[in-house]
C-alpha cells in the first residue's frame, strides 16, 4: 500500500511506499520533496523536528516505544507514515 503525506504549511503532498522506503523517517521524505522542517540532532532526543500531527498514524522507525510530551505532536526524525498523513510543515 502507498500512503500519501500531505505538508499543510507547504502545501506539498508526496507518496510513501513503505515496501521500497522502510527506514526513512518523515524527516527524510520531507527533505527530498522540498520542505523545511527544523531539525537538531536527527535521533529523537532534541524536540527540534517536533510538529503537529493533523491527521493519521505513525509508528517509529526501529519498532522503538517512544512517547511525546504531546500526543498530537511527532518527532519527524524518529517516525515514519503508518497511515496517510496529515503534518504540519
Amino acid at each position: 500500500m502507498i500512503y500519501t503525506i500531505q505538508f499543510s504549511l507547504s502545501k506539498k503532498t508526496i507518496e510513501y511506499d513503505p515496501k521500497a522506503n522502510s527506514f526513512f523517517s518523515i524527516l527524510d521524505l520531507a527533505d527530498k520533496a522540498g520542505v523545511d522542517i527544523r531539525r537538531g540532532c536527527r535521533s529523537g532526543h532534541c524536540g527540534t523536528c517536533s510538529v503537529p500531527l493533523i491527521s493519521g498514524s505513525v509508528e517509529h522507525i526501529f519498532g522503538d516505544k517512544m512517547e511525546t510530551d504531546c500526543p498530537a505532536h511527532i518527532l519527524t526524525c524518529s517516525f515514519k507514515p503508518k497511515s496517510n498523513l496529515i503534518i504540519e510543515a
